[in-house]
Parts: structure tokens; sequence; C-alpha cells
């Protein structure tokens, strides 16, 4: 049956949330033996250029790579997705090349799909 096994793992989840949520399951620190005032954690703030680094970055490595080596591996790596075939290694061969992870991702979602949960 389609979607039994999501179902199950989401009602598993669900009744385990209600537990701790109800004190039925007691979890220190988190419903027993809980600190009166814990202190808020730090928030850690990027820094407005950071992004804006990155982008560069990504253009500079992609400026200064090998176009045919970076489309040979991902081309490899698409090649291996449609086999049996262990997938590690196409993969390092690309990143060795200097693709990008969105690259790389790109061709095993053209192989592979997108993953969309089953929705009742």
């Amino acid at each position: 049956e389609q979607g039994y096994v999501q179902r199950q793992i989401e009602q598993a989840a669900y009744e385990y949330g209600q537990s701790v949520e109800t004190g039925a399951r007691a979890i220190v620190g988190v419903n027993k033996f809980r600190e009166e005032h814990e202190p808020e954690p730090e928030t850690f703030l990027v820094p407005e250029d950071t992004e804006q680094k990155q982008i560069e970055a990504i253009r500079m490595v992609k400026r200064s790579r090998s176009e045919q080596k970076v489309q040979e591996s991902l081309g490899a790596v698409e090649r291996a997705a449609q086999t049996d075939d262990n997938l590690m290694p196409a993969i390092l061969e690309a990143v060795r090349a200097y693709a990008t992870t969105g690259e790389i991702c790109q061709r095993l979602e053209h192989v592979f799909g997108e993953y969309e949960p089953i929705l009742d």
C-alpha cells in the first residue's frame, strides 16, 4: 500500500510527541528537571556581506575550472546513477573537477526525481 510506511512513521512520531508533552515519557531537561530560568541561547548573526563573498567565490571557481572536465564528470555521475554502480567514485571525480554541489544534485535529480512526500 502506498504511503503505509510513511504513515506509520508519522503516527509513531505523533504518539512520541504526545507522550513527552503529557509527561507520560520523562526526558530530563525537556519535561523533567528543567531549570526555572534558562538563559536564552546566543543567536549567531551572519555578517551581511557573507552571502556576496560566497557568490563571488563560486564565480571565481567556475571561471578557473575546466568546463570540459566538469561536464564529463557530471555526465559520469548521471550515467552511474542510471545503473546499480556505486555513485561515490563518480561524485568524487566531479568534486575534483570543481563541480558544485548544486550541479551534482541536479544530475542526480534528473535520474531519480525530486522527493515528494505522499500525503493522504
